[in-house]
């Protein structure tokens, strides 16, 4: 017993590490669903078949794939979409912006996939911060835009990148007391991500400073954070110390400068015990704090006891999906009008996985991106969504948390609203 509890223990932490692996692959590498199993190879699953054999094996590799050195299986994560929880239901409330909402996502969404890329000659470094690991903190880039005659500031956070420093804060669970850095102490953040934050608070300011110092006329602009993934994550704290009432800091005395403050983040992990909102100020009511996740997408459920959850959905036998002809044919009329529960013959959209629930929440405004159910083609939808809706689903396709699929699907969506027409 205590050998299966140590086998599976470190079953969970393979899984988690090869997760990180292929969710801080660069983002200029192209990427589909099967080299997405390429880099998840090489987990052995032995000690899961040494209980029982799956009724409905996970497809082997494709010959190209296969290693000879290694005979071990591979991580099939289109598994989690047999579940019926893997997907929200359909009819839900719309995501409604006006044009220049979504000229903002779409400027957020390229800034947040720039970030990723390492500056080339002085004029690119111009407003780059590259990351310190000695002092815990992340790149970011500081750009001047003008939109429709205004000015726009874009302060974009890089994701994760392939190292233990961003390992570390990625996996630092724990929440911890955002005391002096938000106004309300008690709700408590991921330790990492708030590590870093609290961190960056002086790199920042003193970036915005300079950048209005050279150039007045940015004073009285927008200010916009923005950020994929990890990098969404600080932006979203930063973000929230900026608007705060009752802290003092470098950054906070900025806020009075800027017109409107802003954060439009992709693919962000949970964050805190309570969901974070914008705080609401006169005229700074019409600040922006959206957060995109893709159906599907992993990390936007992550914490550790969700982690464990899919590491053992992964290794278990995939579920039923197929209904047996002759209890479809025995349902009567008065079974499929009752209230009771649903007949036999729609068993393959009644398997459930059971999450554990969470102790860490989403923050912001959140918008939930998916292909459009029941149309075939490939037509995307935005809806609104809720941390509590978000709870019960098991998302778990690392293919879904691409910040290039999340660029293209919020460019779709914008020239949707311009042309009036669908997105796809």
């Amino acid at each position: 017993m205590a050998r299966r509890m140590c086998q599976g223990a470190a079953f969970c932490d393979r899984v988690a590490a090869r997760v990180h692996e292929m969710l801080s692959r660069d983002e200029a590498s192209p990427v589909d669903i099967d080299n997405v199993e390429h880099l998840v190879r090489g987990i052995n699953l032995e000690e899961e078949r040494e209980d029982r054999e799956p009724a409905h094996p996970v497809l082997p590799p494709r010959p190209h794939q296969q290693s000879e050195s290694s005979p071990a299986g591979i991580i099939n994560f289109r598994k989690t979409w047999l579940y019926a929880n893997s997907r929200l239901p359909p009819g839900m409330l719309p995501f409604v912006a006006y044009l220049p909402t979504w000229s903002l996502v779409c400027r957020a969404a390229k800034a947040s996939l720039e970030a990723y890329e390492r500056p080339h000659g002085e004029q690119q470094r111009q407003g780059y911060s590259d990351a310190d690991p000695k002092h815990g903190t992340k790149a970011f880039v500081i750009k001047s835009q003008t939109v429709d005659d205004r000015k726009l500031l874009v302060v974009a956070i890089r994701g994760s990148q392939k190292n233990r420093v961003d390992w570390a804060i990625n996996f630092g669970f724990a929440p911890r007391q955002p005391e002096g850095f938000l106004d309300d102490a008690g709700n408590w953040c991921h330790a990492g991500f708030l590590e870093v934050a609290r961190a960056m608070v002086g790199t920042v300011a003193a970036q915005l400073k300079r950048h209005i110092e050279q150039d007045p006329a940015w004073a009285g602009c927008s200010l916009m954070f923005t950020g994929h993934s990890a990098g969404g994550a600080v932006a979203s704290l930063l973000y929230m110390h900026m608007l705060s009432r009752t802290i003092d800091s470098g950054l906070t005395a900025l806020a009075g400068v800027f017109r409107r403050v802003h954060c439009v983040t992709f693919g962000t992990p949970p964050l805190s015990l309570l969901p974070l909102r914008a705080p609401r100020n006169g005229h700074k009511d019409k600040n922006q704090f959206l957060s995109f996740c893709n159906e599907g997408d992993l990390v936007v459920r992550a914490d550790w006891a969700y982690i464990k959850s899919l590491a053992k959905l992964i290794a278990a036998p995939a579920p039923h999906t197929i209904a047996r002809p002759r209890l479809r044919e025995r349902v009567s009329r008065q079974n499929l009008k009752s209230d009771g529960p649903e007949p036999a013959g729609k068993a393959r959209h009644a398997t459930r996985w059971p999450v554990p629930d969470g102790s860490l929440s989403a923050g912001g405004r959140m918008v939930l991106l998916r292909q459009r159910p029941n149309v075939r083609s490939p037509s995307v939808e935005a809806v609104q969504l809720t941390d509590g809706e978000l709870r019960g689903v098991v998302f778990g396709d690392p293919a879904m948390h691409r910040m290039s699929l999340y660029k293209q699907r919020v460019d779709d969506l914008a020239f949707a609203a311009v042309s009036g027409g669908d997105s796809g």
